[in-house]
């Protein structure tokens, strides 16, 4: 429980720097983040996707904080994809 409160104070509290930040990226990147997510909330990915020119988000149903982990069989092959397509 420490870690989730940790990280859910991290987002609260340096979420507009955050927003900042990513929107200077501009190279393609591929956000990867479990639809439930106990951490930090679905919603976030969908504000960063917005902030960066060159993103593709990846929701993954029924996933939890580490889609790599939980389903590597979904989201291996979504990698993948992603890097070979540029």
């Amino acid at each position: 429980m420490a870690l989730v409160r940790t990280a859910r104070g991290i987002i609260a509290g340096r979420y507009v720097p955050w927003l900042i930040e990513i929107a200077r990226l501009s190279c393609p990147t591929l956000i990867v983040w479990g639809s439930e997510d106990p951490v930090i909330p679905v919603g976030h990915a969908y504000k960063f996707q917005g902030s960066m020119t060159h993103a593709e988000l990846c929701v993954v149903p029924s996933c939890g904080h580490v889609p790599q982990e939980e389903v590597p069989h979904i989201v291996g092959p979504r990698i993948a994809k992603f890097l070979t397509a540029g």
